[in-house]
C-alpha cells in the first residue's frame, strides 16, 4: 500500500491509524497481562526494575509537545511502548527454565519465518524484493533489516543448541544455516558479520563442549600455519582473495570505505543538530528541528545510524540517561541472580553474547532504537523473558533452604 503522505508533513493517513490502534492495542493486552497476576510479588520488583525504561517512555511520549513530526514521534513512542508492554508481560509470565527455552524457540522460529518469507518475496515475486540493493528498489524488507534478522537468527540457534539443547535442534540449525545464510549472500551486509563472530566466539567457547572446541582452534591454527609455511606470499589463493574483496567491498571506493559508507558525513550533521536541543532533543525519533536532513542528496527525516547517536538527538541528555539507565538496570538484575547459580552460568554468557551482538551491531545502525522491526521485538522478547526467570528463579540461599526441607527449587 502506497503511503499518501510524505514523512515530514500531513496528517495521519489509513495506514498511520491502523497502526497506532494495533500499538494502543498491544500495549493494552500486554499491560493487561502484567497487571491481572496481582498475587504474584515478584510483580512489582518487575516493575521496579523496568521503571525508568517506562520513565523514557514516557518522555518519548511527552517529547511529541515539541516535536516538528507529532504523528511520526506520538507513532514511534507508541511502538517503543508496545514492546516494553510485551517485556513486562512476560516478565511475570515466563517462570523457569521451561517457559524460556520455549520462548527462545519461537522466538528464533519466528525469525527464521522471516527470512524464509524474504527469499520467497525474492525468487517468487522479484518486484517485491530489495534484498540485492539495488536503487529506487522500495521492497517488502530493506537488505539491512533482513541481514539484522538472520544474523541475530544465527545467534540464537547457537543459544538454542549449546544452551538449551531443544530435540530438534539439528536439523533447525542446519536450516537456519541455508536460509539465513543465503539471506545475508544476497543483502550483502558487512557490519553484522564482526558482530556475529565476537557472539559465537562467546557462545561456543563458554557454553560449547571444550575438548571440540579447543580441537578444531588447533588445527584451524596448525593448518593456517602449515599453508603459510608452503606459500609465504599466497599466490595460490590471490584470486580467491580478490574476488573476496570484490563481494565484501559492494561496489565501494577505497574512500567509501573508509566513511563507513558515508556515516561520517551522516554523524556529524547528527551531531551538529543535536547542539541545537542538547537537553531534550527534537522530539523522539526525528533527528533535527525541521524534521528534514539533507544527507546523501536526499531530504528526509533520517535516522543516526548509531543507537547512542539516535537516543541522544531525538530526545537529549536527559533522554540518553534515562535510556542508559533504563537499559541498565535490568540487565545488571539478570546478571547478578543469574551469577548466584552455577547450572545458570551458561545462560548468563549466552546472554552476555546476546548482547554484544545488539552493541556491536548498533555501531553503524540504529538497532533497537530504530523502527519496530524484528530485531527490535526480539530484544524486548529477550530482555522480558530473562528477566522473568532471573526474577522467579530461586536464590542460593532459598535455594539451600528449599533443598533442606525437601521442597523443589524451581
Amino acid at each position: 500500500m502506497e503511503r499518501t503522505i510524505g514523512p515530514s508533513v500531513g496528517p495521519m493517513d489509513l495506514l498511520g491509524f491502523v497502526k497506532m490502534v494495533v500499538r494502543i492495542g498491544t500495549v493494552a493486552v500486554c499491560g493487561g497481562l502484567f497487571f491481572f497476576v496481582w498475587q504474584d510479588r515478584y510483580r512489582n520488583l518487575a516493575l521496579r526494575l523496568l521503571l525508568p525504561m517506562i520513565a523514557f517512555t514516557a518522555l518519548a511520549l511527552f517529547s511529541t509537545l515539541w516535536s516538528p513530526l507529532k504523528v511520526i514521534t506520538a507513532g514511534q513512542a507508541l511502538s517503543l511502548a508496545s514492546q516494553l508492554a510485551l517485556a513486562a508481560a512476560l516478565a511475570v509470565w515466563c517462570r523457569d527454565w521451561q517457559d524460556l527455552s520455549r520462548t527462545f524457540a519461537v522466538l528464533t522460529v519466528m525469525l527464521l519465518a522471516i527470512s524464509c518469507l524474504a527469499l520467497a518475496v525474492h525468487f517468487l515475486v522479484p518486484s517485491l524484493s530489495s534484498l540485492t540493493r539495488e536503487e529506487n528498489n522500495d521492497g517488502l524488507i530493506h537488505p539491512t533489516n533482513a541481514s539484522a534478522n538472520a544474523y541475530l537468527g544465527l545467534v540464537l540457534l547457537q543459544v538454542g543448541f549449546f544452551v538449551f539443547r531443544w530435540k530438534l535442534r539439528v536439523p533447525l540449525a542446519l536450516v537456519g544455516l541455508l536460509v539465513h545464510g543465503l539471506i545475508l549472500t544476497l543483502a550483502l551486509n558487512r557490519a553484522g558479520f564482526v558482530a556475529l563472530m565476537l557472539a559465537s566466539l562467546v557462545i561456543q567457547t563458554v557454553c560449547g563442549s571444550r575438548k571440540p572446541t579447543a580441537s578444531l582452534a588447533a588445527l584451524t591454527c596448525i593448518s593456517l600455519l602449515g599453508y603459510l609455511a608452503i606459500d609465504p606470499q599466497l599466490r595460490a589463493i590471490e584470486p580467491l582473495t580478490e574476488k573476496v574483496g570484490d563481494f565484501a567491498a559492494r561496489g565501494q571506493n577505497e574512500r567509501q570505505l573508509k566513511s563507513l559508507s558515508g556515516r561520517d558525513v551522516l554523524w556529524k550533521k547528527i551531531w551538529d543538530s543535536h547542539l541545537e536541543s542538547p537537553w531534550i532533543g527534537h522530539g523522539y525519533f526525528v533527528t533535527t528541528k525541521t524534521g528534514v536532513l539533507r544527507v546523501w542528496n536526499t531530504e528526509e527525516n533520517r535516522t543516526a545510524h548509531n543507537f547512542v547517536l539516535q537516543i541522544l538527538v531525538t530526545t537529549g541528555w536527559i533522554g540518553l540517561s534515562l535510556w542508559t539507565i533504563g537499559l541498565l538496570v535490568p540487565i545488571g538484575y539478570i546478571a547478578r541472580r543469574l551469577r548466584e547459580r552455577t547450572g545458570d552460568r551458561n545462560l548468563l554468557y549466552a546472554l552476555g553474547a546476546v548482547l554484544l551482538w545488539f552493541t556491536v551491531w548498533g555501531l553503524t545502525n540504529e538497532s533497537i532504537t530504530g523502527p519496530t522491526t524484528p530485531e527490535t521485538v526480539a530484544y524486548f522478547v529477550i530482555l522480558g523473558s530473562s528477566l522473568g526467570y532471573a526474577l522467579h528463579r530461586p536464590g542460593l540461599e532459598r535455594s539451600r533452604n528449599i533443598r533442606a526441607t525437601g521442597g523443589n527449587p524451581g
